[in-house]
């Protein structure tokens, strides 16, 4: 974990226009927040996220919400923060279209992905927000014009 952070803090000043790394860097801040305990950081990491995603959609010429949720969610996944899980996956889904995906399939993609490990992580399907993150990664689903034949087996699964 450290060697992570050593690493992210050489290639950011590196080459500080790759979005990447600098993602990569809030998802290891709020690792490193759950691992020393430190509710203060866990909190502003993800505020520190959300900030940027409100900028970055506001401003890039492309976006895509899944660039900044899908790998802070796995990560909350991973450390068992379930509740931080459920509510940016549920904020990831509520920032993303419905109506027109248009050249944006890759975040119906990867919110398919995230929804499916969310479900699949002991107590993802019995959480409070389990029913209206599987209703609104179907609507995305639905708007999606093409998707692979393993998303559409992720989407029958989620479907029921």
């Amino acid at each position: 974990h450290q060697a992570q952070g050593v690493e992210l803090q050489y290639k950011i000043p590196k080459d500080p226009d790759n979005d990447y790394w600098k993602t990569q860097w809030r998802c290891w801040q709020y690792a490193d927040a759950v691992l020393r305990g430190d509710s203060h950081g866990v909190a502003q990491a993800r505020a520190l996220a959300r900030a940027h995603d409100l900028e970055e959609s506001q401003s890039a010429k492309y976006w895509c919400p899944s660039h900044q949720y899908i790998d802070l969610v796995i990560r909350e996944l991973e450390v068992h923060r379930i509740d931080d899980a459920a509510d940016d996956l549920m904020h990831w889904l509520s920032i993303s279209p419905t109506d027109d995906i248009g050249d944006n399939e890759t975040n119906c993609w990867q919110a398919i992905h995230t929804v499916t490990a969310f479900f699949a992580t002991p107590g993802g399907g019995q959480h409070a927000l389990a029913p209206q993150i599987r209703s609104r990664c179907l609507a995305i689903a639905a708007a999606c014009p093409w998707m692979p034949l393993d998303l559409r087996a992720e989407v029958a699964q989620l479907a029921g």
